[in-house]
């Protein structure tokens, strides 16, 4: 069971912040069908040199998220940009 469906089946989840330390991907696969109930997903993804070894790249969370109807909103880079916090949205 993921924390999701822990969740009441008529309560929106208005942000999912994930910082899995690498294993964003991972975290956000296990969210299954109960990531349409989020209306915005927040995570770190690697822009240059993998800090982890199973770091995501904003193409694999994409590919995770879009069957979901979410789309790409913004990208806040670290000062260095090694990393960043990426942000999608449902568009309904």
């Amino acid at each position: 069971e993921s924390l999701l469906e822990a969740v009441p089946d008529n309560v929106r989840v208005t942000l999912l912040k994930v910082d899995a330390q690498g294993a964003d991907c991972i975290v956000l696969r296990g969210c299954g069908a109960g990531i349409q109930r989020v209306e915005r997903v927040k995570a770190e993804v690697a822009l240059k040199l993998q800090m982890y070894s199973q770091a995501c790249r904003k193409e694999e969370i994409a590919l995770i998220l879009e069957p979901y109807h979410f789309k790409f909103d913004k990208l806040v880079k670290d000062p260095e940009g090694y990393e960043g916090d990426i942000e999608f949205v449902t568009v309904l």
